[in-house]
């Protein structure tokens, strides 16, 4: 019987063989884990935290526009309010004026101090404005 004898140059190339098997599968692992995952969205602290728009709608599930804050005709921004039928029911403007309308989309009240016509053709008025129908009353007491 031979004697078994250490061979350093094999046990060497069998060596790299298997460190060259394993940094292969590591880099392989990473590649695919790197073009599999999504990607992360991480805050950017050095980046301005603005959002620009003309326009913004809130909409319900099914699309509706529920909400809109928008920029003004002549300048300024204004939040409109719809109801669940999508007529507008409350405009409050910039330029100073809250207009409160019924379902069917008619004026029933205009609020607060305005220098212009508005886009309705509304002259500019400090006060309350009803509509002939509409009253002036005290909120009832609270028990």
């Amino acid at each position: 019987m031979g004697a078994l004898r250490f061979h350093p140059a094999a046990y060497l190339r069998q060596a790299v063989s298997v460190l060259g098997i394993v940094a292969l599968s590591v880099c392989a692992t990473l590649l695919v884990e790197h073009l599999l995952a999504p990607m992360s969205a991480g805050a950017q602290s050095d980046q301005a935290q603005v959002l620009k728009a003309s326009e913004f709608d809130l909409v319900d599930p099914d699309g509706l526009v529920q909400a809109r804050l928008q920029a003004g005709a002549r300048g300024g921004g204004n939040l409109v309010l719809f109801d669940a039928a999508g007529v507008q029911r409350v405009l409050l403007a910039s330029g100073g004026g809250l207009t409160m309308n019924d379902g069917g989309g008619v004026i029933r009240l205009r609020a607060g101090y305005t220098t212009t016509v508005d886009g309705a053709g509304i002259p500019p008025f400090n006060g309350l404005l009803l509509d002939p129908e509409g009253t002036v009353d005290h909120l009832p007491t609270t028990p």
